[in-house]
């Protein structure tokens, strides 16, 4: 076997574990979670410089970042959340603005994604919060296997990343891949 090859099947291996135990998360415990990784986010310099905001809508128990929508609103941040297009050369991420008055339609994997045709133009004052299924003291990441953020971050280095997680989510070390792109901070509590 590759060397390739053994690494996707340790990262593969992890994020089945770190998501069994994330699948079994109650609703009460999430809510909490989330609410207090939602402040906790929303005191941070990134947060309070930022003039754009990338989200996720939350899927499987992640952490629910919606709790930071009326206070990016308030704050006279735009928001964004992710949508996958088709391009020539496959599936692919961009960010689109989600306010109010956007409807959410399903996109090609059951995720909500804007009715909006605003795509966000990147910049420095760009935070854009990573989900991922696994992460490291060290900030490696592993997503869900697609690569869309490492593909976008890769074409847009100048945006401000951050991550957040359970506990459980954060281990003290991980494999990682030349492509994989780490979040500049990963908040847990």
């Amino acid at each position: 076997m590759s060397k390739t090859s053994l690494l996707n099947e340790e990262k593969k291996r992890i994020r089945q574990e770190i998501l069994r135990k994330r699948a079994a998360l109650d609703s009460e415990y999430i809510e909490r979670y989330s609410k207090l990784l939602c402040e906790k986010l929303m005191n941070t310099p990134e947060y309070k410089c930022c003039s754009s905001i990338c989200l996720y809508m939350p899927i499987k128990n992640e952490i629910d970042v919606r709790h930071i929508l009326e206070n990016a609103w308030a704050c006279g941040k735009k928001v964004y959340l992710p949508k996958i297009l088709q391009g020539d050369d496959g599936l692919y991420m961009d960010f689109y603005q989600y306010d109010k008055a956007t409807p959410l339609i399903e996109g090609p994997y059951n995720i909500l994604e804007p009715d909006s045709d605003d795509a966000l133009v990147p910049d420095k004052d760009t935070l854009i919060i990573m989900p991922g299924a696994v992460f490291s003291k060290d900030r490696v990441r592993i997503g869900y296997g697609g690569g869309y953020y490492d593909r976008y971050l890769s074409h847009n280095p100048v945006c401000k990343t951050m991550a957040v997680a359970y506990d459980f989510q954060v281990l003290d070390k991980l494999v990682c891949d030349v492509h994989d792109v780490r979040p500049q901070k990963v908040l847990y509590i």
